[in-house]
């Protein structure tokens, strides 16, 4: 009967495997993309691609005459909007909006991915009476927003490499 069991669990883990399923937080890799060169203007940005890359199984070049493809991401925008008021008219909730836009070409400049839009947004409640803590929040947000949008840009690149 264990045998049966431990089957029945091996023929589910390879099925679901092989569907291309991944847990969230483990980046598809890429690998394919030989030595990529990350230019950006916004270092916060550049600094979480560059990580997510390296987590990946990337190698990173130092310049773009050593590398293989450049990863060109242009400088994001981040907005900040009232999501709900209360009766007074003041904001109870913000949305934070972070979009960024980046392209992948070879050295050679053939283009291998054409320019793409992340957009990423995440809401939290304000509290007027903590503005210290509800501005300490929204620091910690940004930075996540910024991680996040480094993900989805290699999940991106990932279809690149194959």
């Amino acid at each position: 009967m264990r045998r049966l069991y431990f089957a029945a669990f091996i023929l589910a883990a390879l099925s679901i495997q092989g569907c291309g399923y991944q847990l969230r937080g483990q980046l598809p890799a890429v690998s394919g993309l030989g030595n990529v060169h990350v230019r950006s203007a916004d270092t916060a940005l550049g600094d979480q691609v560059r990580a997510q890359l390296e987590a990946a199984g990337a190698q990173l070049a130092a310049s773009g005459s050593g590398a293989s493809s450049i990863l060109t991401v242009r400088v994001p925008q981040y907005r900040r909007q009232v999501a709900t008021v209360d009766a007074r008219g003041r904001a109870t909730a913000y949305r934070l909006i972070y979009t960024a836009s980046f392209s992948l070409t070879k050295a050679t400049g053939e283009t291998l991915l054409d320019e793409q839009r992340v957009r990423v947004q995440r809401d939290y409640e304000f509290d007027s009476t903590a503005v210290l803590v509800s501005e300490g929040e929204e620091d910690v947000l940004r930075r996540d927003l910024e991680r996040d949008t480094a993900e989805r840009i290699v999940r991106r690149l990932a279809s690149v490499g194959r």
